[in-house]
């Protein structure tokens, strides 16, 4: 992602998914803001990463997308 550059203005979605996590913090946020010139002015831009420790339980009724995924995460 970090050599990635679309053209400005062009996508309605940009969705980004369990790659974020493998960049260092300057190619992150140069990425992110290359993302946000590539979409319409009604464009959106999802970031979806994944994070789990074995030894704990994170989820969080108030802030999960899917609470359905719940029961997967015992």
């Amino acid at each position: 992602l970090h050599t990635f550059h679309p053209p400005a203005s062009t996508y309605d979605l940009v969705w980004v998914q369990w790659v974020l996590m493998y960049l260092n913090d300057d190619h992150f946020v140069a990425f992110l803001e290359r993302a946000r010139e590539a979409l319409t002015s009604q464009g959106v831009l999802v970031v979806k990463e994944n994070v789990i420790h074995a030894d704990r339980h994170l989820y969080n009724p108030e802030v999960c997308v899917h609470p359905c995924l719940h029961g997967l995460t015992k």
